[in-house]
């Protein structure tokens, strides 16, 4: 489950202790217009990331999701910790983790 924290201009989706196989809940992304973000990826307090890699979503039904790409058109994936800045019009975003992944962090912050 995405926890989210905000204040007047900034917005925090933070998923925590993501595991193999596992897709974050999705997050309704407000606006329409576009939105920057900054996307935030590192290893818990299990053994992280194994060699599995934790790919950034995006979906504008929320049912079908391709991999979002960051503002240089590179796929947003990490293997490692990492951060990612991103732009996107989608509707819904969300972290998702391969077979390898064992408590994985992730944090989207917007504004």
């Amino acid at each position: 489950m995405a926890t989210a924290v905000s204040n007047d201009r900034r917005q925090l989706y933070t998923w925590t202790g993501l595991t193999a196989d596992e897709n974050g809940d999705a997050v309704k992304l407000d606006g329409g217009w576009g939105i920057v973000a900054t996307v935030t990826c590192f290893g818990g307090g299990g053994s992280g990331f194994n060699s599995g890699t934790v790919t950034i979503q995006v979906s504008n039904d929320g049912t079908n999701y391709a991999t979002l790409k960051d503002i240089h058109g590179n796929n947003v994936t990490f293997t490692e910790n990492g951060t990612a800045e991103i732009s996107t019009v989608a509707q819904f975003i969300r972290p998702s983790c391969d077979s390898s992944i064992d408590d994985i962090d992730v944090q989207i912050s917007f504004g």
